[in-house]
């Protein structure tokens, strides 16, 4: 019964339907031989009883003919009357013979051989005494052949009847016995095919019995329980619990009953993890949104920032091209001493003024070379601050605006250097008629004024310096502005993501939430997630 229990499904069908099928099969088969054996008989019954008492019929027949045609002999006179009945028995003795020998062919058994004999050796008596009283009929005598015939030929000839009857009644009875042995073994036969058809129905019933009980234990209760309970759990219903038997664990209900715990297990848990990414989905949309607008706000500050340099830029290159001036002045005022040193005599007391205001100069520049070294160190200090505006730029501001004010003073000393070289100029005019006097104060002044010079070489170096320094913290700020926007596109990027992200999170707890779980399976599958290695939620970033 288990090996027929473990068979497929199909096969068990095929071999139920199989058996069945088998067992109709050889009550019609059955049938078939019953049937068969009935026709033989009814063949045996028309073939040789009929066809043997059919001709003992008929020689019967004939015999009764040719006994008329002698008695009709005897009754008239009339000539043609007794021709025609003559021919009427000669024809009936024809019939006679022929039917006689056929019926000895179809003879079987003893009896009928016996009947036939005697009909046979009667015929030889019978017949000679017929043509006897027929010859003596024809000849006239017709009292001769009356008693003739009552005395000699009637007894014979009642024997001889009596023999064919006996054969006729014999075929009759072989008849009944065969009609009554056919009557018998249709009895039977539809005994045997009646308990045939109940073994069929019963062992189709105990087949279909099995068949079933084996399904059912199978699926584990009714087809169309299990058809309501898949179609539940297609529907999103996990909550319902499945009705099993006792000890039910092989079935399929079962294996449906496994299926919607791990189902109530992965549904809790999916709709815990969505729940948790449409949290933290939204606060990284709303921290994109925040970082978005201090991107965009610092993007504006280093717009701010980079217009500065630009205007700090272009202050270094004009007090760079103030400075050039100045050294070219120095360079000319150098040359006007160099000649007016013969009449220098004159003018001491104005070259005394002039190497004071020469010492102003050197005051001056003394200062502008401070302010241009503080320049450098702010400078560099800006540059470092710049690197690091990536974050904030507050500190690179207070740089740039203190290295805009020492860019102011570095202007103003350069005007004053230039007012004070000037006043210079004139003096040295006013002077030069007295250079021959103050040959070697001019000598002096020459010396001062090629200092100067050189001084304010080194000046306008520093300034070309800082004019590259403050070009490269320029493009430096441009660089960082590019790159800021680039931030910013990307942080708009971001939070075109979360939202996106958030809106897919949205649909996955609204596609989630068509599953229906009870308060009930929802603790089973919270108790069962532990065993099965699933998360049921996920903390939120």
């Amino acid at each position: 019964m288990n090996r027929f229990r473990n068979l497929p499904v199909g096969l068990r069908l095929t071999l139920g339907f199989g058996a069945c099928g088998a067992l109709l099969l050889a009550i019609a088969a059955f049938a078939w031989w019953v049937i068969a054996g009935m026709k033989q008989s009814v063949d045996v019954i028309v073939a040789e009883n009929n066809r043997k008492s059919e001709l003992a019929w008929h020689m019967r027949a004939d015999l009764e003919a040719v006994a008329r045609a002698v008695r009709n002999v005897i009754v008239t006179r009339d000539a043609a009357v007794q021709a025609k009945q003559r021919e009427a028995q000669a024809a009936a003795r024809s019939r006679f013979d022929p039917a006689h020998q056929a019926l000895g062919e179809l003879l079987v058994d003893d009896e009928e051989r016996a009947l036939h004999a005697k009909i046979g050796q009667l015929r030889g008596v019978v017949l000679p005494l017929l043509d006897e009283v027929m010859d003596q009929a024809s000849r006239g005598m017709k009292e001769m052949a009356s008693e003739t015939l009552i005395e000699k030929v009637q007894g014979p000839q009642t024997e001889w009847i009596d023999a064919m009857q006996g054969l006729i009644d014999l075929q009759s009875r072989r008849t009944a016995e065969r009609v009554e042995a056919m009557g018998r073994q249709q009895r039977l036969s539809t005994l045997a095919l009646l308990g045939g058809m109940v073994l069929a129905v019963l062992l189709s019933v105990a087949m279909g019995a099995a068949i079933t009980r084996t399904l059912v234990r199978q699926l584990g209760g009714e087809p169309r329980y299990a058809r309501d309970v898949a179609r539940r759990i297609a529907a999103g219903d996990l909550g319902e619990a499945i009705q099993l038997r006792p000890g039910d664990r092989d079935s399929l209900l079962a294996a449906m009953t496994e299926m919607q715990l791990s189902l109530r297990t992965m549904v809790s848990g999916i709709q815990q993890s969505a729940d948790a990414v449409l949290a933290a989905s939204a606060e990284i949309a709303q921290g994109n949104q925040d970082l978005s607008a201090r991107t965009e706000q610092q993007a504006a500050n280093l717009q701010r920032t980079s217009s500065a340099m630009t205007e700090l830029t272009e202050t270094v290159r004009h007090s760079t091209a103030s400075a050039r001036q100045a050294s070219d002045l120095a360079s000319t005022a150098s040359g006007v001493a160099a000649r007016g040193s013969e009449a220098v005599g004159e003018v001491v007391q104005r070259m005394n003024e002039i190497q004071a205001s020469s010492q102003r100069v050197t005051e001056i520049i003394g200062v502008i070379d401070g302010i241009a070294f503080q320049t450098n160190i702010l400078a560099l200090n800006a540059a470092v601050e710049a690197a690091r505006a990536g974050e904030q730029g507050r500190g690179f501001a207070v740089v740039a605006s203190e290295v805009r004010s020492l860019a102011q003073r570095s202007a103003e000393a350069a005007k004053e250097i230039a007012a004070l070289i000037s006043d210079s100029v004139d003096r040295v005019e006013g002077g030069n008629r007295l250079v021959k006097q103050a040959g070697t104060t001019m000598a002096e002044i020459v010396q001062r004024v090629q200092e100067v010079s050189t001084l304010m070489s080194e000046i306008t170096a520093a300034s070309v310096q800082q004019e590259d320094g403050i070009g490269d913290i320029g493009k430096a700020v441009y660089d960082l502005d590019t790159t800021t926007q680039h931030n910013a596109a990307l942080v708009e990027e971001n939070a075109a993501a979360a939202g996106s992200l958030r809106e897919q999170a949205t649909r996955l707890a609204q596609t989630v939430g068509q599953f229906r779980l009870s308060e009930a399976a929802l603790a089973q599958a919270e108790a069962a997630a532990p065993a099965a290695g699933m998360p049921l939620a996920a903390s939120p970033a």
